[in-house]
């Protein structure tokens, strides 16, 4: 079976959507965390020669701005997630505060959450709307998008994943063609938006401030930081409609033309 990426952004139920896709693969593949176990640890040189087996796995690959681009894009399936980057940027906030960062002492991380926290959601995000990498980390998202054959593609999204989850599951099962059975549905129920609160292995099980619906940043953030967002995020918003058109209207909420 050819080889399958599940090609997403961080923060955006990733560890669920695994989930349903080893249910729903049924064995057939071999998973890998790819990005966390393979290219995290190379250099951006060593990174960029990497060609995975072009059979046999399903291979996360979570972190976009470090996908090798020189592959074949011919030789790989990939099912592909992303969410409206307003309620990513919200989510990244509430991580922030309580996700593990094994790159800091215990001290230090106690030391940055402090000054998260004392800073607030509307001004820390603010803030990143400064850094270039903010609206950079989704080019390549796109390029994959652009640059892939349409036949080897699937959008998937986490506004259909919350918002459809039939759909959503009926989708992947028939772009990998394998048949669901009552036991498959029946295995997928904890990963349903409307039980995922009481999966054990729901990540916000673990760790504070995950969410189960698109929109949390209109709940979450005030006026000003909303229509700073919308402007910023407009070109990339637009794009994220085009591309997964059922949804559009959740993109497009506030943007104007």
């Amino acid at each position: 079976m050819r080889t399958v990426f599940l090609y997403t952004t961080p923060t955006s139920a990733t560890s669920s959507i695994i989930r349903i896709c080893n249910t729903i693969i049924g064995g057939r593949l071999e998973h890998i965390r790819f990005y966390d176990k393979i290219i995290r640890p190379l250099s951006d040189e060593d990174a960029k020669n990497i060609v995975p087996p072009k059979t046999g796995y399903f291979l996360l690959h979570n972190w976009p701005p470090r996908f090798n681009k020189s592959i074949d894009l011919n030789d790989y399936d990939f099912v592909v997630n992303f969410r409206d980057p307003r309620d990513r940027i919200c989510n990244e906030f509430h991580w922030a505060l309580s996700h593990p960062q094994p790159n800091r002492t215990p001290a230090q991380m106690e030391a940055h959450r402090k000054r998260v926290a004392d800073q607030g959601i509307d001004s820390w995000i603010l803030e990143r709307l400064q850094k270039p990498q903010t609206i950079r980390f989704y080019d390549n998202l796109f390029w994959l998008l652009e640059c892939a054959p349409p036949e080897r593609i699937l959008v998937n999204t986490y506004s259909r994943l919350c918002c459809d989850f039939d759909s959503f599951v009926i989708r992947i099962a028939d772009f990998l063609d394998i048949s669901l059975n009552e036991a498959t549905w029946e295995a997928l129920l904890p990963e349903r938006p409307e039980h995922i609160e009481n999966n054990k292995k729901w990540i916000g099980s673990h760790w504070g401030g995950s969410d189960v619906m698109p929109g949390r940043y209109k709940h979450e953030l005030a006026y000003e930081t909303i229509s700073e967002l919308n402007a910023y995020f407009a070109p990339l918003l637009k794009r994220m409609a085009h591309f997964d058109g059922a949804y559009a209207t959740q993109y497009l909420e506030g943007i104007g033309d």
